[in-house]
C-alpha cells in the first residue's frame, strides 16, 4: 500500500474500532461497518475476509476482493490465507500439549533435545517467551545462508551449531522477538513426537479443535503450497498495479523451508473456531489427547 492509502486505511480502521465498541450490533451498526470496509476496498486499501463475532456468535462476515486477480476468482468463506506469525500460537500450543502429556517441561534446556545446540542455558520457556537472546536472524544469519537453495529449520540450526554466534543477551534477561525460537520449538515437537510438525499439529491440535481448513505446512514458499483455496497476496505498485507479493520478495524462495514460526494457513472461520475453542477448554493431565479437551 502507498502512504496515502495506508493513511486512509488507518483512519477508517479507527472509525471501525469505535463501531466495534458498541454494546449491540444492530443492523445500522453492521451497515456502517460494511460501508467503511466497502469504501476501503474501493480505495484499494483492503482485499480480504472480515469476520466479527460477539459472545461466540458471528454477527458479520463478508469477503472483499479476489483470491486471484488474474483468474478473477473472488474471495469466499473457504479462502485460506498464509497467517504468518499468527502461526506461533499454534506451535506454542503444540508444546503445551506435550507438556500435558508428560513428555517435556517448559524449563527443559534445548540441549536435552538437540545435544549439539550451542547455547546450553536456553530453555523451552525462553523460546516461548522470546527471552532467549538468540542471535538476530535477519542481521546475523539470513545474509549468510546459501541463497541458491531453499533453507529452513535444519539449515538454521546447523548454522548456529557451526558458527556459535554470541547471544544478544543472557537468556531470561530481557525480551527480544525471535522468529527462529519457534522454528526450534517446531523441530523439538518433531524430535519428541516422532512425527513431522505438520502431522503432529493436524492430529494433536487442529483435528481436536475442529479446524478442518487449517494446516501447519512445512514450507512458506507460496509457489510450493498445495492448497486449492489458498489466496494470493498482492502488493500495489503505483505504476504497475497489483503485483504478486511472492514474486517481489527475493527471500521467499531461499527461506522457503522454515516452519513453526509462520507456516500455518487458515480461514477466517477456522480462526473464529480456534478463538472459541481456547475460551472453553482445559487440558487434562492424565487423559489421552483425544479426550483432553474438557469444556
Amino acid at each position: 500500500l502507498n502512504k496515502k492509502r495506508m493513511q486512509y486505511l488507518k483512519q477508517n480502521l479507527l472509525c471501525l474500532c469505535f463501531l466495534l465498541t458498541a454494546t449491540l450490533y444492530g443492523q445500522n451498526t453492521l451497515y456502517k461497518i460494511d460501508s467503511i470496509l466497502q469504501a476501503a476496498y474501493q480505495n484499494k486499501a483492503l482485499n480480504g475476509n472480515i469476520l466479527i463475532a460477539k459472545n461466540g456468535k458471528t454477527v458479520f462476515e463478508k469477503s472483499y476482493g479476489f483470491s486471484n486477480l488474474e483468474k478473477k476468482l473472488p474471495l469466499n468463506a473457504r479462502s485460506q490465507f498464509q497467517i504468518a506469525s499468527v502461526s506461533k500460537q499454534f506451535t506454542a500450543f503444540g508444546i503445551m500439549v506435550l507438556k500435558r502429556e508428560g513428555k517435556l517441561n517448559y524449563d527443559d534446556f534445548v540441549v536435552q533435545y538437540i545435544p549439539a545446540f550451542p547455547y546450553a542455558n536456553i530453555t523451552l520457556r525462553h523460546l516461548l517467551h522470546h527471552t532467549s537472546g538468540l542471535p538476530n536472524f535477519w542481521k546475523d544469519i539470513r545474509p549468510n545462508l546459501d541463497s541458491t537453495k531453499s533453507n529452513g529449520n535444519k539449515e538454521m540450526i546447523a548454522y548456529l551449531i557451526n558458527k556459535k554466534l554470541p547471544l544478544q543477551f543472557e537468556p531470561g534477561q530481557k525480551w527480544e522477538y525471535a522468529d527462529i525460537g519457534y522454528d526450534i520449538l517446531a523441530t523439538i515437537i518433531e524430535i519428541i513426537s516422532g512425527q513431522t510438525y505438520q502431522k503432529f499439529m493436524h492430529n494433536k491440535v487442529f483435528k481436536p479443535a475442529g479446524l478442518k481448513n487449517t494446516k501447519a505446512l512445512m514450507v512458506t514458499d507460496f509457489r510450493r503450497i498445495k492448497a486449492r483455496h489458498l489466496a494470493t497476496g498482492y502488493i500495489e505498485d503505483s505504476i504497475k498495479g497489483n503485483l504478486k507479493a511472492h514474486e517481489l520478495k527475493n527471500f521467499v524462495f531461499y527461506l522457503g523451508d522454515f516452519y513453526g514460526d509462520g507456516s500455518v494457513i487458515s480461514t477466517a472461520r477456522d480462526l473464529k473456531k480456534w478463538n472459541d475453542f481456547l475460551g472453553k477448554f482445559k487440558l487434562s493431565v492424565n487423559a489421552q489427547f483425544s479426550e483432553a479437551y474438557i469444556p
